[in-house]
């Protein structure tokens, strides 16, 4: 990271690192980087060590084993401000096929290569079966998607299944989206409710009020009556 005299610093960025310069030894740190007289510091010179800092610590939290990270790019340095209309991200090498592939700092899973055993993405349950389930606790009703291991959770913590329909993920997962902005007007506050720890964050919950006909997204028989074995 190199800064020359072009280079012009906005008052805030100046102003942060002033405090940063402020902090005990970072001074003195800095004059040793650049081998320069403490007093000689510039607010520049700051800039570059904790963008080059940002940078290292960014590829460590992309890094994973079996890629190899080529190129990063941030808008907004030192501090990183990741606009997606600026930025574009960052990219590696899978080493098993050598596939140039964007990353996230989620577990990354190679577009050309199968699914790992146990990938939990949306690609590796491509066509897998799934249920779309409403279920209730007290006066609450939670929908949502997932397996049977999904399903027999919400029973063990108490809550009834009301409607259960089975179909291909991709299928329920649409059904779902369609459900949430179908009903999001009726969806409740979880901060006000105390919800079973399946109900996760509470985002898919509503009162027993609201009519929901799962019917209505995904079509297909109800086998509410299998969730019996599940548990």
């Amino acid at each position: 990271m190199c800064l020359d005299a072009r280079t012009a610093l906005d008052a805030d960025t100046v102003a942060d690192m002033k405090r940063l310069m402020r902090r005990p030894g970072v001074r003195q740190e800095l004059a040793e980087t650049f081998e320069v007289e403490v007093q000689s510091v510039t607010e520049t010179e700051a800039l570059m060590v904790e963008s080059v800092l940002f940078l290292a610590d960014l590829e460590d939290a992309h890094a994973r084993p079996g890629w190899t990270i080529i190129a990063t790019d941030v808008w907004g340095m030192p501090w990183g401000y990741r606009d997606p209309s600026r930025s574009h991200g960052t990219w590696a090498t899978h080493d098993a096929c050598g596939t140039v592939q964007k990353i996230t700092m989620a577990r990354p899973e190679c577009r050309v290569c199968p699914p790992q055993p146990g990938s939990r993405t949306h690609r590796a349950k491509f066509g897998q079966p799934q249920y779309l389930y409403l279920v209730q606790y007290e006066n609450l009703l939670k929908f949502g998607h997932g397996d049977a291991n999904r399903v027999r959770a919400h029973l063990r913590a108490g809550c009834e299944v009301i409607s259960l329909l089975r179909g291909p993920f991709e299928r329920v997962v649409k059904a779902e989206v369609a459900v949430r902005q179908a009903h999001r007007d009726q969806l409740v506050d979880p901060r006000l409710w105390t919800m079973p720890v399946t109900f996760g964050a509470g985002s898919e919950v509503v009162t027993v009020e609201a009519d929901i006909r799962l019917s209505d997204y995904l079509s297909g028989p109800d086998v509410k009556d299998v969730a019996a074995s599940f548990a």
